[in-house]
């Protein structure tokens, strides 16, 4: 099976923005059609604002008319390594597209930008 490649230029010019609690509900409507689900609204907020480890980067990419076209978590998780040493690192999740924007880079700019933003923040 083909898979078809995101081209370079699509990938440039998608332009990923931090998420707002203004875009829960966009976000969690994209959530509950994306993984055929009806609890978006009431697990967003845990898993982006109150989980256990501190809240969890969001980010998003609009579309020309202001509508959510995408959206990329990534949560801090605690870890205990093997010698037992406590370890934050980076969980990615609800990577989410909007099936007619898909193939136009959206994930990659949102991939790139939330896990710059992981490290940045030590994880």
């Amino acid at each position: 099976m083909e898979t078809a490649k995101t081209p370079p230029d699509a990938v440039a010019s998608a332009q990923a923005r931090p998420a707002t609690t203004e875009d829960r509900a966009a976000q969690a409507a994209l959530f509950d059609t994306t993984f055929a689900r009806s609890d978006g609204a009431l697990v967003l907020p845990w898993r982006y604002g109150a989980g256990p480890h501190g809240e969890a980067i969001t980010m998003v990419v609009d579309g020309a008319g202001g509508e959510l076209l995408s959206s990329y978590a990534c949560g801090p998780r605690c870890v205990v390594t093997e010698t037992g040493s406590e370890v934050t690192v980076g969980q990615t999740g609800d990577v989410m597209t909007r099936a007619e924007a898909r193939g136009k880079g959206h994930f990659s700019a949102l991939d790139r930008a939330v896990l710059e933003r992981a490290r940045g923040a030590g994880w």
